[in-house]
């Protein structure tokens, strides 16, 4: 069985997607938000509804976070996308919180803009 990371990765080359970009925020009490905030596609392939990755149905099973939403190329990106902030930035939301932007490359690939917030008493 394909790795979701496969499967995302092939869904992605398939669709002639090169990244999505996940934003996400979030502090103390309220929760947190994430979801796709970007969409780039291959050089001279413009955005198909059937390119939608909205659209897009994956297959695999480890859908542990949204487990409750459809099983969607964007649904299967953001899982990823919050599983490598909890690992890297744990209790990133507490209390000011903070927020970010992963971009997910069809290779496997990310970049990462990570902000934090803090209050200062003067």
């Amino acid at each position: 069985m394909k790795s979701i990371i496969d499967e995302i990765n092939s869904k992605m080359e398939q669709h002639h997607i090169e990244s999505i970009t996940v934003g996400y925020y979030g502090s103390g009490d309220s929760g947190d938000e994430f979801g796709v905030d970007d969409v780039l596609y291959s050089e001279g392939y413009a955005e198909q509804k059937e390119d939608d990755p909205e659209l897009i149905e994956t297959e695999h099973p480890d859908f542990a976070i949204f487990h409750e939403k459809k099983k969607t190329l964007s649904n299967s990106v953001t899982e990823i996308c919050y599983q490598l902030v909890g690992r890297n930035h744990p209790g990133w939301e507490i209390n000011e919180g903070g927020g970010g932007r992963i971009t997910y490359n069809k290779d496997g690939s990310y970049g990462h803009d990570f902000y934090y917030n803090e209050s200062c008493n003067r």
